[in-house]
């Protein structure tokens, strides 16, 4: 993404230099990630202790970042003791936004995983205790640096001890570097939230439901930023209906 204007001028034997000639000039094609603003989410009602979806549309190589959102069965939920496999390759944990306490708490576990085959892949998720219903906004990354895909302290901003009706995810996040991609999740106790927008800060987001009850459904939330810079982003996350929160962020750079 870069402009160029090349300019011509020929000199003879004799040092005598012509007049410069411009050309029109050209922008080299844009690089980075690709992927980021599309979500791909599969959803379960059930109350379960392990979940089995299928992820549509999955080329090889492919970076898969995986938000698993769980409402939780009145037992701790730990995130990183979770198990997600794709096609039967194992996932990387990367960050987790999760309550301490028992109850019915939303939790939020991030794992990546580069996709080994092309097509409809099975995804696999076993949680350490039960939950009442599952979502996953994956997102399908191309351009993702294939050493160091993520930079930067992923973060897991949340309010698992009070009800609110806003929140802050990233909150005041700096970037690594211009072209890197933030990609944000959110999870909502309830399907009875109504509302539920990313107000300011986002490039683009979407949100759903996996139902309307109270207690056992989760109001979920994807977003994106791409930063133009390094200046702190915020994304301010709003919703009607007061509850518990979780939410999580994760940077990933390109190639």
């Amino acid at each position: 993404s870069t402009a160029y204007t090349i300019h011509f001028m020929h000199e003879d034997a004799s040092a005598n230099q012509s007049s410069v000639a411009s050309g029109d000039g050209f922008t080299t094609a844009a690089s980075g990630i690709t992927g980021h603003d599309t979500v791909h989410r599969v959803e379960s009602t059930a109350t379960a202790g392990s979940y089995n979806f299928t992820l549509n549309g999955i080329t090889s190589g492919q970076l898969i970042h995986l938000p698993v959102k769980a409402m939780g069965d009145s037992t701790i939920h730990t995130p990183a003791t979770w198990t997600v496999t794709l096609n039967g390759v194992a996932a990387t944990f990367v960050v987790a936004a999760a309550s301490g306490s028992s109850g019915t708490f939303p939790s939020v576990g991030v794992f990546r995983v580069v996709a080994d085959a092309t097509g409809n892949l099975a995804l696999a998720i076993t949680l350490n205790a039960a939950a009442r219903a599952c979502c996953v906004d994956a997102r399908y990354l191309n351009g993702v640096h294939a050493t160091t895909p993520v930079v930067g302290t992923p973060k897991a901003e949340n309010s698992l001890n009070t009800d609110v009706a806003t929140i802050n995810s990233p909150n005041a996040y700096a970037p690594q570097a211009a072209g890197n991609v933030i990609l944000t999740d959110i999870a909502i106790k309830g399907g009875d939230i109504t509302g539920l927008v990313a107000t300011s800060g986002a490039d683009g987001h979407v949100t759903d439901k996996t139902g309307t009850n109270a207690t056992s459904d989760i109001t979920d939330g994807a977003a994106y930023n791409v930063a133009p810079d390094t200046s702190a982003i915020t994304i301010d996350w709003d919703w009607t209906g007061a509850d518990r929160v979780a939410s999580t962020n994760v940077e990933y750079q390109p190639a």
